[in-house]
């Protein structure tokens, strides 16, 4: 995982070789463990599940093509970590805690097991994170973090779902997140119903809120957004685990009334694009010309320095002006 983070400080216009390999690989590697890893649900429902996960992705990666710095192999390589590593080190974590709460099972499911998860998770998105805050002229956007989230969250649930032979796309499950995020679905109990919005949403919404917070962390109220993001991802993931095992008890019920069914997080999903936008808007201020589809969609070395020292100016160097009372 190391490679992960150097990426980031590449010097711009040199090719990443080492990513490359990496990526190729991690496929590799995944190639010639799928026989094993699907025998539950056998290939065509992972095939399924992976074109669910990618539609999110490219939605996603898309709406983020103006301020996004990051390249493709960076992203591919945090979705073979969720897939690989993080989901990897849940069962090794996993296996021995949940022995250990074997008479408070309810304990492990719904409390334990979902923060293990998500830190995991977010391992990925912290390390290439880390390397890109130890610069102050050229930074990362809250979208490259957001999309970091996004990958390693698939990852994870793409080995998951296909270990235990469930997952897959309905476009029709929970209009209209479904329509953004077909790999959510509704769990059905006798104590109600519950949208599970699944690992890529969870990952998502907590590295958005770690993006906000950590890179505009001198804003008044930005460091509420990763406890909020994060108490919203770890309650619906808990309350789900709950209603899969059909435990459902008056704490899960009174959470799922205050976390809105599971919509909680789309809710939250949508204010962070506004918040992107808004991000996009305020180094849009230097009269950055609209980009051209090429850019939009595979930004140029040149083009992502460009975003990046932008991104710096109104991350870092908007406050020190603020310090010494001069105008941008």
């Amino acid at each position: 995982m190391t490679a992960l983070g150097q990426s980031i400080s590449r010097p711009a216009g040199k090719r990443d070789w080492a990513g490359l390999i990496g990526v190729a690989g991690s496929a590799l590697t995944l190639v010639i463990t799928l026989p094993k890893v699907t025998e539950a649900g056998g290939f065509g429902l992972f095939v399924n599940d992976v074109l669910a996960h990618g539609w999110t992705l490219l939605l996603l990666t898309l709406a983020a093509g103006t301020v996004r710095t990051l390249t493709l192999p960076t992203f591919l390589k945090t979705g073979f970590a969720g897939f690989f590593a993080a989901f990897g080190l849940a069962i090794l974590v996993g296996r021995p805690t949940m022995n250990r709460l074997e008479r408070m099972p309810q304990l492990g499911d719904v409390v334990v097991m979902p923060v293990v998860e998500e830190i995991l998770k977010m391992l990925p998105v912290l390390l290439v994170a880390g390397f890109a805050l130890r610069k102050k002229d050229v930074r990362l956007s809250v979208a490259d973090i957001m999309l970091l989230g996004a990958w390693s969250g698939a990852g994870f649930a793409l080995h998951e779902n296909a270990l235990f032979g469930r997952g897959g796309m309905d476009l029709g499950a929970a209009p209209p997140l479904s329509l953004l995020v077909p790999s959510a679905l509704p769990i059905h109990t006798q104590a109600g119903s519950m949208l599970a919005g699944g690992h890529l949403l969870w990952t998502t919404l907590i590295a958005l809120g770690f993006g906000i917070t950590m890179l505009y962390r001198k804003g008044r109220l930005t460091w509420l957004a990763l406890p909020v993001t994060a108490a919203v991802a770890l309650g619906e993931h808990g309350i789900c685990n709950a209603y899969s095992d059909a435990s459902v008890r008056t704490p899960a019920k009174v959470a799922h009334v205050l976390l809105l069914g599971g919509w909680a997080s789309l809710l939250l999903l949508v204010a962070g694009g506004i918040y992107i936008y808004l991000e996009w808007r305020l180094i849009s201020r230097k009269r950055l010309p609209a980009a051209r589809v090429p850019q939009w969609i595979l930004p140029s070395a040149a083009e992502r320095a460009r975003r990046g020292q932008l991104l710096a100016f109104w991350q870092v160097g908007v406050h020190a002006l603020k310090k010494t009372g001069a105008t941008a």
